[in-house]
């Protein structure tokens, strides 16, 4: 079994949100929304939090979503491309894919008009 690299895990998981149709960013957890205001550290995992159980790898990604897109379908095919590629480029076994829709993003302010 190789060792593979957590940032590496981490980027790839990146990529493949951000080339998700409908999705506007990742967005911070609660602990690095908390790091950044009280201790003024920014994280370079935004968005992505991976841990370990028994079962395998656990990843958490949280996710704003553009208006109107169907928040179920984006949520599956995000956990559907993420689990395949990380078996695939890094052969490693999923426990699971949570998807954390932290909001949606709208296009323009909602008090401006056309």
């Amino acid at each position: 079994m190789s060792v593979v690299n957590e940032q590496d895990v981490i980027s790839r998981i990146k990529d493949i949100v951000l080339s998700t149709g409908g999705v506007a960013s990742l967005t911070e957890n609660l602990t690095e929304q908390l790091s950044k205001s009280i201790l003024g550290i920014q994280s370079p995992n935004k968005g992505i939090k991976l841990s370990k159980d028994k079962r395998g790898i656990i990843v958490d990604i949280f996710v704003m979503i553009n208006y109107g897109e169907n928040i179920p379908e984006i949520s599956w095919n995000i956990q559907d491309n993420v689990a395949n590629a990380l078996k695939q480029d890094f052969k490693l076994n999923i426990a699971k894919i949570d998807i954390h829709v932290q909001g949606v993003k709208f296009k323009r302010k909602i008090n401006e008009r056309k």
